[in-house]
């Protein structure tokens, strides 16, 4: 797949042109986005996906750190952005599930599950000292 067409994906969806000089929030998590699934899904170099919309590749590297380590933890909606855009690639790609094996998936949501039972005991408790 070439950077172009995720950058077209991209860009249908969220209704952003994101070739533009600006740094708004929206416009910069969007990018970063897109720099982190073209660099996944594509042999491009970080210049060439800079270059697709007018940064370097300090750029780039700057818009993968922030999704790893920000938007991925604390914003839904472009990491919603991100599997909608990664579904439609694979899609393309014709990709398999990450991991075929059903025991994998059971560890994980079995991991899932007590980790929201015990934010859920959190929760009660501290509904508990507020209300006392």
């Amino acid at each position: 797949m070439k950077i172009e067409h995720i950058k077209d994906l991209i860009e249908e969806k969220t209704k952003l042109k994101l070739q533009t000089d600006s740094r708004l929030q929206h416009l910069v998590y969007t990018r970063a986005v897109l720099f982190t699934l073209c660099k996944k899904y594509t042999t491009s170099t970080l210049y060439e996906i800079g270059k697709l919309v007018g940064r370097d590749h300090a750029s780039v590297l700057h818009g993968i750190k922030l999704y790893n380590q920000v938007i991925q933890r604390y914003d839904d909606r472009y990491k919603d952005l991100y599997n909608e855009i990664e579904f439609k690639i694979r899609v393309h790609l014709k990709l398999s599930l990450k991991h075929k094996d059903i025991k994998y998936y059971k560890h994980k949501y079995g991991k899932i599950l007590v980790e929201h039972r015990q934010l859920l005991r959190k929760y009660r408790n501290l509904q508990k000292k507020t209300n006392d």
